[in-house]
């Protein structure tokens, strides 16, 4: 599996504990060796873009993930777009830093990425799981919840 960081914006980004965890979810996953997932942390603009062509938002949102391929034979291919001031801000509000809001976020759009959502509860109360057994694996967990159940604290269903 390959996993490509790029920085077009914002702060310096963990990019081996990022690569570390594309790695860890690959292999929890089940996700065959091959493929490759791009990170790219970008400006609002760029995320916004994205947003209104393939989910007809026109606003900006703090991760947005695209599935390419997908086979569990050759693993998958894909891309996670975060948008800097938005996870600079997330981190503030959640009272930790910068590199963890976008370890977070990385961790969301590679969970979509891989074909999970949280549309539905039961959809909701799996993905939730899956990031915060992911987190403790990191030693991430105890910074606040993933972004699934910070979502719900703000949203219940």
């Amino acid at each position: 599996m390959t996993f490509t960081i790029h920085k077009t914006a914002g702060a310096r980004i963990p990019r081996q504990a990022l690569v570390r965890l594309g790695h860890l979810v690959a292999r929890g996953e089940r996700i065959g060796r091959g493929g490759e997932v791009s990170v790219i942390v970008t400006t609002g603009v760029v995320v916004r873009r994205l947003n209104g062509r393939y989910r007809k938002k026109g606003v900006t949102t703090d991760v947005l993930s695209f599935r390419l391929l997908f086979s569990h034979a050759s693993g998958f291919c894909g891309e996670v777009y975060i948008d800097h001031r938005v996870a600079a801000r997330q981190a503030r509000d959640h009272g930790h830093s910068y590199g963890a809001e976008i370890t977070r976020l990385t961790l969301h759009g590679l969970l979509h990425v891989c074909g999970h959502d949280h549309h539905s509860p039961q959809d909701s109360r799996r993905m939730s799981l899956l990031e915060e057994r992911y987190l403790r694996s990191l030693k991430l967990s105890g910074l606040s919840p993933g972004l699934v159940r910070r979502g719900k604290l703000k949203n219940p269903l």
